[in-house]
């Protein structure tokens, strides 16, 4: 485990599973194509494998990789029907995470902080 630096101490993630977790999501969303699949998610309810690797770039053994490891990552949860796994948004895990980083970023009403305009080209 790595050593907190003292700018981090009485951070909201001091408690080392909340921490361990954190970092396994952020890992498993700083991949491109999981945020595609995640945004692919986030507009249906679910949706099996199939209709995923239709809709991206990737081969089905490519998707499957990414899918595992947002599902062990806890981002995705996966239900078995026949032959088929059909894939959703772990609304829970989304909301935690969320507020995990709202609260490492100080939330909306961080001291010195201003909003500022979104820079061209980043995503809203």
């Amino acid at each position: 485990m790595k050593e907190i630096p003292p700018c981090c101490e009485n951070s909201i993630l001091d408690n080392p599973r909340d921490r361990e977790q954190f970092w396994k999501i952020s890992r498993a969303l700083g991949n491109p194509a999981r945020l595609e699949i995640i945004r692919l998610l986030s507009r249906t309810s679910s949706c099996i494998t199939g209709s995923i690797v239709h809709q991206l770039p990737l081969s089905q053994a490519t998707v499957s990789q990414h899918l595992k490891a947002l599902k062990e990552a806890g981002i995705i949860q996966g239900t078995i029907e026949g032959t088929a796994i059909r894939y959703c948004l772990n609304k829970d895990t989304i909301h935690w995470y969320s507020r995990m980083v709202q609260d490492a970023f100080g939330g909306s009403s961080a001291p010195g902080v201003t909003p500022q305009p979104n820079p061209q080209g980043a995503p809203r």
